[in-house]
């Protein structure tokens, strides 16, 4: 199955029907330790049941094969000759119980790269997933509107709206678009915080999240 939602909602759903085989997620590196996606957290779920996994999104819509020029520029000196893309595709890959990497190719020079270091696949090196996770750092300090992720906006909402989650997705959706890249798989991320009543849209301005924001 294709799933977008909760890993406790996961958990629930591959401990009810033991007959499921592999799960498909969106997991990247940008999205890796996000509390909205929760990629490193369906993950781990997925393997906890011992359920292979198939990645979506490996390269967010195509966002990350356009990193910022500082970041682009570590990855030529670390790894000659691979674009931002592969490094991307490789961060899915090498994960323990993945089974395919779904990329979304659209051209000819697309298919060539990924096929070109996936025939000698290498995993990404422990220095170059520290370096990822730096790389996200860098990518997040261009924000539309401030925001640290700190979540104290979070805990001292009394309608328990996920501010933090919103603004963090309305930023990576101005991302996108400066991109010229679909935010519709984005707002996927969105919806279900609506669903379960924790949305912008109950919002009813009490001013609670402005008195304890850190950024002002």
């Amino acid at each position: 199955m294709s799933f977008h939602d909760s890993s406790e909602a996961l958990d629930r759903i591959l401990t009810e029907h033991p007959e499921v085989e592999f799960v498909q997620i969106a997991l990247n590196y940008y999205d890796w330790d996000s509390e909205l996606v929760q990629s490193r957290r369906c993950y781990e779920v997925i393997r906890r049941h011992n359920r292979q996994v198939i990645v979506m999104q490996p390269v967010k819509g195509g966002m990350l094969a356009q990193v910022p020029d500082g970041v682009r520029s570590e990855m030529e000196q670390m790894r000659p000759g691979m674009t931002p893309a592969s490094w991307a595709v490789r961060f899915g890959a090498g994960l323990e119980g993945v089974i395919v990497v779904l990329s979304g190719m659209s051209n000819l020079q697309q298919i060539g790269d990924n096929t070109s270091y996936m025939q000698e696949f290498l995993p990404l090196s422990r220095q170059e997933q520290d370096f990822l996770k730096k790389a996200v750092e860098v990518m997040k300090q261009s924000k539309t509107i401030a925001c640290s992720q700190c979540q104290k906006c979070d805990a001292a909402c009394p309608k328990n709206i996920h501010i933090s989650d919103i603004l963090g997705t309305y930023n990576t959706i101005m991302r996108q678009r400066e991109q010229g890249l679909d935010v519709n798989v984005e707002l996927n991320y969105y919806r279900p915080l609506k669903r379960r009543q924790h949305g912008g849209d109950i919002c009813d301005g009490c001013g609670k999240c402005s008195e304890v924001c850190l950024i002002q």
